[in-house]
């Protein structure tokens, strides 16, 4: 089977600081900034930043979802969410972008 890849990005008025503060704030700012296509997202473990572990169903199409378990770790500017019963990765990295930042967010499983 193929890699697939899902990625998009944005550029955000903020510090790296509290771009990253919000983007592992996963029991209030996350809820806020998930899509339609995230259903029933709870915290399981932790809540905010590395070691937090939050779960959710990633509705892809129509007919087509997929539960997800993902254990968060946090190096400097990247986030990266790990599946544990999948090859799916999503990685949220906060990086410089002409005068201010943007926030780049990558999700790859082989399907």
């Amino acid at each position: 089977m193929g890699q697939v890849s899902a990625s998009s990005s944005i550029t955000v008025a903020a510090t790296p600081e509290k771009a990253l503060a919000a983007l592992t704030d996963y029991e209030t700012v996350r809820p806020r900034i998930l899509s339609d296509q995230y259903l029933d997202y709870r915290v399981l473990e932790g809540g905010q930043g590395g070691g937090t572990v939050a779960q959710w169903t990633l509705k892809a199409t129509e007919k087509r979802s997929r539960d997800i378990k993902a254990t968060v770790t946090v190096a400097g500017n990247t986030i990266t969410e790990t599946d544990a019963s999948s090859s799916l990765v999503t990685t949220w990295v906060v990086a410089p972008c002409g005068s201010g930042w943007s926030v780049n967010t990558t999700t790859q499983w082989k399907g």
